[in-house]
């Protein structure tokens, strides 16, 4: 019976370890499940999902003006809720318009409808989408 000597057993284990880790095959990111016209528009932070619903945007675009959006925000708890909220703008190419205008706080009464406001402020603005999540 032939014994292979425990050097050759080990540098042959170790060269086959290598070997193996060394697969050079790239790994594609996963795909976003919302990315482009699936990420919805009015996004509801996981805090406040549940206690805040939206009706209805009314978008308005002007000739010499930019793109203005009201959105009817209502508050479901039965205690006051605040909230901050966001507005992106983007431009036809769907890339962000900057400076986006920031976060406003906005208490929403028990039961009620406020609106979130906001206007972009670049003439470029073809689309927007609304951030929502409890006041920090």
């Amino acid at each position: 019976m032939y014994r292979i000597p425990p050097i050759a057993l080990v540098f042959v284990l170790s060269a086959a370890a290598m070997l193996i880790g060394c697969d050079a095959t790239p790994i594609p990111a996963p795909g976003d499940p919302y990315s482009g016209g699936n990420y919805p528009q009015i996004n509801l932070m996981q805090d406040i999902k549940g206690d805040v619903v939206a009706d209805g945007p009314i978008v308005t675009i002007g000739p010499t003006a930019p793109m203005s959006v009201q959105v009817p925000l209502r508050n479901t708890t039965h205690d006051d809720l605040n909230i901050q909220y966001r507005f992106v703008f983007f431009d036809a190419a769907h890339r962000e318009l900057l400076p986006d205008t920031g976060w406003q706080r906005l208490t929403l009464p028990s039961s009620a409808q406020r609106m979130a406001t906001g206007s972009a402020l670049d003439m470029n603005a073809a689309d927007w989408r609304l951030d929502i999540q409890a006041a920090r």
